[in-house]
């Protein structure tokens, strides 16, 4: 009975560093979208066929991207000028770093030749994340044991499956 409680606490101690890395993500790929959104308004259709705001990790990558749909949807170009007054307009502006990080998306971010595989880059960092998520929850019902193994593996299967519905697009965690 001893090794059993060794291996536990191993397990245990793996499941903790695990959970202490940085969620995986790609800051500079984010940029280079949100900076093609920005140049190239004609694009936004298509980025948004592969990502949606909910994909990016930096939470201000997130509003700054609805922000650019919601300016999109309107058929207003989502360039500095108006993506810092639709910020502002929605108490936003200083949460995502000002104009200045807008700018800086601008001037200084390199744009992608390719969109769709920034895209998948973006879209396999966010299901990566949420099967993080899932497998996370997974372990603490059965750690917990709530439910019998069977409905545990049930729910765990369609949380899983429902990750994988959910893309509706090949992903590529690379990058």
């Amino acid at each position: 009975m001893g090794g059993n409680d060794c291996t536990r606490s191993r397990k245990r101690t793996a499941t903790k560093t695990i959970l202490m890395n940085l969620p995986p993500q790609n800051i500079e790929t984010e940029m280079s979208i949100l900076a093609r959104c920005m140049i190239s308004p004609k694009e936004i259709d298509d980025i948004c066929d592969l990502v949606s705001s909910t994909d990016f990790y930096r939470s201000a990558h997130q509003k700054i991207f609805s922000a650019i749909v919601a300016l999109a949807e309107k058929k207003i170009h989502p360039d500095l000028p108006a993506l810092s007054n639709y910020l502002r307009d929605h108490n936003q502006l200083e949460e995502i770093g000002g104009s200045v990080y807008l700018a800086r998306l601008v001037d200084d971010i390199p744009l992608p030749n390719n969109n769709e595989h920034f895209c998948k880059v973006i879209k396999g960092k966010s299901v990566l994340r949420q099967l993080i998520e899932t497998t996370n929850s997974i372990s603490r019902s059965c750690f917990e044991g709530n439910g019998d193994a069977e409905a545990i593996l049930d729910a765990a299967q369609r949380d899983i499956l429902s990750i994988d519905a959910e893309t509706g697009v090949q992903v590529s965690a690379q990058g």
